[in-house]
């Protein structure tokens, strides 16, 4: 069966609109059923020959949409300025969805488009970057632009314009669970208009299960033991773990994807009062010696073995330089001094801004 709903934001919000179904079944949209969020501006206006709706800094979501497969179109316009034009599906609450958004400022770059799951209100682009998450668009400034998204299960295509995706997701990583749908605008202003969602079990997608499929690496570490968020980062110099690690009722297990990515942000909300968990993994030696381990992290971290702090870095945005992204890759490394027996290896993670998550590989 498909549904269609057909939202056009300037009726929506101050007539009302009925969309017809299938079934024949219509639902309402009206200043009662949307609802906005955001500090800064949202209103409707003529714009570029059709009724939209102008977001900066906002969030719109079409609560009474419900959305699991099937076709989601929209009209946007973008001025040449920072932005990041949204539509989120599957939404659970604000915090739990699916994102895809444009970056107006970095068009006809390689992350002018991208993908990325939010859990507990942490967006993760840092987290997945590169194929089959960001993908190179060009745009036309102050005009409108048609995008098109057909999602079936865990994969997507997305058209901009183009009778052939612009970017393929092979797996969304979330769970497939119906959501409503929002529209939203962050940093800087966008116009939407023509918002159409299609609700059916079998869209004609493009994107490949098969691509989703990846061998993890020899040597990742591919589960972990996970405790907290518990505490905020201590600042300064701590040379030995502060939580005892030995508190086994504490500690959750944990699998990392394929790739040996653990997404942190599953496993609690960040704030100001705890925005530091623990991942552990044990490592048996026959003797003494010294293990290579070789690892990224997403934002910050110190690195402990058998309580004992041998590393400490920052990988957040423009940590380094004004460019810098602080996106996840095995690019940094620790020798790390093993006894005979059991060793606990300790990353303590802290959560700033566009991702929060740990990869680590053993040297064999």
């Amino acid at each position: 069966m498909t549904k269609t709903h057909l939202i056009t934001a300037f009726i929506a919000l101050y007539v009302g609109l009925t969309a017809s179904m299938a079934s024949g079944k219509a639902i309402k949209f009206d200043g009662d059923t949307l609802e906005f969020a955001g500090k800064k501006i949202h209103k409707l206006a003529p714009y570029l020959g059709r009724d939209a709706l102008y977001l900066d800094g906002t969030t719109v979501n079409f609560k009474s949409v419900s959305f699991t497969n099937g076709i989601i179109e929209y009209d946007v316009a973008m001025a040449n300025t920072r932005v990041f034009a949204r539509v989120s599906f599957r939404v659970q609450d604000p915090g739990n969805r699916e994102d895809f958004y444009m970056r107006a400022h970095q068009s006809g770059k390689a992350d002018s488009t991208q993908y990325q799951p939010v859990y507990n209100n942490h967006g993760a682009w840092q987290l997945y970057a590169g194929p089959g998450f960001t993908s190179t668009v060009t745009y036309p400034f102050d005009q409108w632009q048609h995008v098109k998204l057909v999602i079936k299960d865990r994969r997507m295509d997305v058209y901009i314009d183009s009778d052939q995706p612009v970017l393929q997701v092979a797996r969304l990583r979330r769970d497939v669970a119906p959501g409503w749908v929002s529209l939203g605008a962050g940093i800087g202003a966008a116009h939407f208009a023509n918002l159409q969602v299609t609700e059916m079990q079998d869209p004609p997608i493009l994107a490949m299960e098969s691509e989703a499929v990846v061998d993890t690496p020899k040597g990742m570490i591919t589960q972990w033991q996970i405790n907290g968020p518990a505490y905020a980062e201590i600042k300064g110099d701590k040379d030995r773990l502060t939580l005892d690690d030995s508190i086994e009722t504490d500690w959750r297990m944990a699998r990392t994807e394929a790739s040996g990515l653990l997404n942190l942000a599953p496993f609690g909300t960040s704030n100001r009062q705890k925005d530091t968990l623990m991942a552990r993994t044990v490592i048996n030696a026959d003797q003494a010696g010294v293990q290579k381990i070789s690892f990224g992290y997403s934002d910050r971290v110190r690195v402990y073995a058998n309580g004992v702090l041998l590393y400490s870095g920052d990988n957040s945005f423009r940590s380094r330089d004004f460019r810098y992204l602080g996106t996840i890759g095995l690019f940094d490394h620790v020798y790390v001094p093993l006894k005979a027996g059991e060793n606990h290896i300790v990353f303590e993670v802290t959560d700033r801004l566009g991702g929060w998550g740990l990869m680590a590989q053993i040297t064999p």
